[in-house]
């Protein structure tokens, strides 16, 4: 393939990936981490298997709290993920 080609190449990609970043319906969440700062310390959010989790005091007596709402809204309402 020689540069010509390969540069077409990437520009079909990229014009493909941006027809699938316009249809955030084609995608799911399965798993992931983030790290948030909050206001008093670093809290380690993840989903994995159908299930949300924290590091903070409140999502461990209550299985949910303010960061994974945060992330949650960020995710679904904001990019317009597809909830799992």
């Amino acid at each position: 393939m020689n540069v010509d080609e390969e540069d077409r190449a990437i520009a079909a990609k990229r014009a493909k990936a941006r027809r699938y970043a316009a249809e955030p319906e084609r995608m799911t969440l399965r798993e992931f981490r983030v790290t948030m700062r909050s206001e008093h310390a670093e809290r380690d959010i993840s989903f994995s298997d159908g299930n949300w989790s924290c590091t903070c005091d409140f999502y461990a007596a209550r299985n949910t709290c303010s960061h994974v709402m945060a992330l949650q809204d960020m995710l679904f309402d904001n990019l317009g993920l597809r909830r799992p």
